[in-house]
């Protein structure tokens, strides 16, 4: 009798346990199909976009006509290195922040334009000065809303 409660409330408790894992998984906060996370940047929340793989960090904003405020789009590359980046099929207007390992800004592009054209070669690439390993997207204007500049750390867990 006693071993029978015993076996019962070891598994009651072994299926809270899995429900927790699966419940509190941070994948399962998503952003259009995306996994996502919030980011504190100088005092204001954002909700990223986490792009990890070639083909979501190539498809990236495009195609779409508004980003949320206090929204935006972190990508992580597989290892440290130049990641240029251009606007062709962007329709709206971003700051694009290049970070490298220790999550420090390397390089900044303040309100980049949108490509007008459907020729891709014409679309300009924005190439960063240093390597970087994240990069985060955000409407235009919030860098100078938040005063970020390079050497500022921006802090997050992936």
């Amino acid at each position: 009798m006693i071993f029978s409660a015993i076996l019962t409330i070891l598994i009651l408790l072994l299926a809270g346990v899995i429900v927790l894992k699966i419940t509190g998984n941070p994948a399962a906060n998503r952003i259009n199909g995306e996994p996502a996370i919030t980011v504190e940047i100088s005092g204001q929340k954002y909700n990223l976009e986490v792009v990890d793989t070639p083909a979501s960090r190539q498809k990236g904003l495009m195609n779409r006509s508004e980003l949320a405020s206090n929204s935006g789009m972190l990508f992580v590359f597989d290892g440290t290195g130049i990641y240029p980046f251009w606007m062709k099929n962007t329709l709206i207007h971003l700051d694009i922040i290049w970070l490298n390992q220790n999550n420090e800004i390397v390089h900044v592009k303040e309100d980049a334009q949108p490509c007008e054209t459907t020729i891709a070669a014409i679309c300009n690439t924005i190439i960063p000065l240093k390597p970087a390993l994240y990069v985060i997207e955000l409407n235009a204007g919030e860098v100078q809303k938040l005063n970020l500049k390079t050497g500022d750390k921006i802090d997050f867990e992936l």
